[in-house]
């Protein structure tokens, strides 16, 4: 059959299907016969015949087909999607064309596409190079985009393009140089170049730099903010946990005429749900609704978690019920919440009924709605039936993540049974489950509660020479259940290991030590100890606000009281408990408690010499 054939027939069932509107794909088995016949050519010639070239849809289903059907060599041509590309920018399928470049990018390591792109011939439309552009940006190519960037004729929105690139890799140094290479060639930045610095810089800067960038649009560029600018402002705050200040952002933002919006609202929910202020929470959710607008479904499980956190998962499922007859596609992200909020309650038949709901809701169970469920059954000391559920998952062709695998571990632990925990480990690992940080943690902790510390020594100092990963946690954990034993000078060997390594000790490793020092009766070493961290303190990094360093150190003066107390040290708890006031440090109930109990004590103690006397 000549290559002209061929053409014409593919193209007649290519149009034949059109007509039929037959929306299933390609009809694979009319064009199997002609798979031997295909070539480069005679693939770019069917491609350019005017009745597929002006139908998109046609043209992606052909292609689709190539790529499962066609030899390799064929559909990794550059020159195949250069060819597809122009019909579907011509009628607006943006979309489409930058996830075809998105895929072949992936696959492209020799760059074959950048070649042509950079040299092409004929020459590529605007259209073509601006979203080729934006495709090796998405890529984390940037230095690619670049490339073409200097070929390219450029505007504002190629520029725009590049900023953005830059700024999603933190360099905005380079982005704010784009910015005012944009201006030196007569191109005036907008406002989608500012709010992407804007944002960039909240990101990997900090805010004092966003809220000049903030300045700088309005008086050097002239830009007013939009909506996305003020969100930006509401969504920052929200995040460093500065609800106050994000009200604030909203009022400004209605005060400039800018009505807020969906992103608005929603973002407010969630800070208003972080920040445990329910109450706030609904109100703007009634706002919204009296506004027309609608809480997106993220939203709606923040509220759901928010209130399972604290114990009220009636109510969560209640607002299930009402979300439901609004409308609401709940998802498994709302039912893993409504079900881990059970187990935490206490209502494990609660939480299995809805297990069952969900799948008669036509919800099909995956690793993420697996999870808490497999997480609930260990919480409820029934990590055998967890183990059930990871059976049930890996049947129906899922592959557990480390999150599934560590819960029980954890479970196993929890329940004191750790040679279960390190089979099941062990079991997991030869089903290519790879072990990380967590699990090491994990199963380090369990071997201490059961106390097997020699068995944790040894597995500690196996990762250590082996150089497996190991964190604060993982120190503090063996320095903690040394102190506990009395081995003082260990856990001390272990504390200097720590920072040899850069693993900076906190508030949990300083609380260890000084409880051990002042359980010994080394009262002296202890106050030395606590000195010498209280001229060091702003050092530590574990935190980063001076409330939260207070906090350890409230922690801290606590314990060394009560622990003097039960020794029946009372002077020391008093001069102790006389310094922290001196010093401002909030002492917990319990501590207070021990000093009234101590004191009453020393008054009897004092009460029997005199009548003796």
């Amino acid at each position: 059959m000549r290559e002209e054939e061929v053409a014409e027939s593919i193209t007649s069932i290519l149009v034949l299907q059109k007509k039929k509107k037959n929306g299933g794909g390609v009809e694979s088995e009319k064009l199997e016969s002609f798979i031997p016949h295909l070539t480069l050519p005679l693939i770019l010639s069917i491609l350019s015949r005017k009745p597929l070239n002006s139908d998109p849809a046609a043209l992606l289903s052909f292609f689709r087909w190539l790529q499962t059907h066609a030899p390799p060599s064929l559909c990794s041509s550059p020159d195949l999607l250069l060819s597809l590309l122009p019909p579907l920018l011509a009628r607006r399928k943006f979309s489409d064309a930058k996830s075809l470049l998105l895929s072949f990018i992936s696959s492209d390591h020799r760059h074959a596409l950048h070649s042509l792109l950079l040299r092409p011939n004929p020459a590529l439309s605007k259209p073509l190079l601006d979203t080729s552009l934006a495709a090796y940006v998405h890529a984390n190519q940037p230095h690619l985009a670049f490339q073409l960037f200097q070929n390219e004729l450029i505007d504002v929105w190629t520029y725009n393009t590049l900023v953005k690139g830059l700024c999603d890799e933190g360099k905005i140094d380079e982005a704010i140089r784009v910015r005012d290479e944009m201006e030196s060639l007569k191109l005036i930045p907008d406002v989608v170049t500012y709010n992407t610095l804007i944002d960039g810089c909240f990101k990997w800067r900090g805010s004092t730099e966003g809220f000049r960038l903030l300045e700088e649009m309005k008086s050097r560029g002239g830009v007013e903010p939009n909506a996305v600018t003020h969100n930006i402002m509401v969504k920052w705050f929200g995040k460093e946990g500065k609800i106050n200040e994000a009200s604030d952002a909203v009022v400004k933002m209605v005060e400039s005429g800018v009505s807020p919006d969906c992103f608005t609202y929603n973002t407010m929910i969630n800070g208003f749900c972080k920040a445990g202020k329910l109450g706030e929470a609904f109100r703007m959710m009634d706002e919204m609704a009296r506004k027309g607008l609608k809480p997106d479904i993220c939203t709606l499980n923040t509220m759901l978690h928010t209130l399972c956190m604290e114990k009220k998962p009636e109510e969560a499922y209640e607002l299930t019920v009402k979300a439901r007859k609004r409308g609401y596609i709940l998802d498994e992200v709302t039912y893993g919440t409504l079900i881990m909020g059970y187990f935490k309650g206490k209502q494990e038949d609660k939480a299995l009924k809805l297990w069952e709901e969900m799948k008669k809701r036509g919800i099909v169970p995956s690793v993420v709605s697996y999870n808490p469920l497999i997480r609930g059954l260990c919480l409820s000391g029934k990590t055998d039936q967890a183990v059930d559920k990871l059976n049930e998952l890996l049947e129906k062709g899922l592959v557990p993540d480390e999150v599934s695998c560590n819960i029980i571990i954890h479970g196993y632990c929890w329940e004191g049974m750790v040679d279960k925990a390190f089979q099941f480990h062990n079991k997991m690992v030869g089903n290519s489950f790879k072990p990380d940080i967590f699990t090491r943690n994990i199963l380090l902790r369990g071997l201490c509660r059961v106390d097997m510390l020699e068995k944790a020594f040894k597995l500690f100092n196996s990762w250590i020479s082996k150089q497996n990963s190991v964190d604060v946690v993982t120190y503090n954990t063996m320095i903690s259940y040394l102190c506990k034993e009395g081995r003082l000078d260990e856990a001390f060997d272990l504390m200097t290991d720590m920072e040899v390594k850069k693993f900076e000790p906190d508030q949990y490793t300083y609380n260890a030590i000084v409880r051990a020092l002042t359980h010994a009766g080394r009262t002296e070493e202890a106050e030395k100890f606590m000195s010498k961290l209280s001229e060091t303190g702003q050092a530590v990094k574990t935190h980063d606000t001076s409330q939260e360093l207070d906090a350890s150190s409230d922690i801290m003066y606590s314990q060394q009281i009560s622990d003097l107390c039960t020794q029946g040290k009372y002077k020391e708890a008093m001069k102790l408990f006389q310094e922290s006031e001196q010093k401002g440090v909030s002492l917990n109930k319990y501590t207070y408690i021990k000093l009234m109990d101590g004191f009453l004590k020393r008054r009897k103690s004092i009460s029997k010499v005199d009548h003796a006397n």
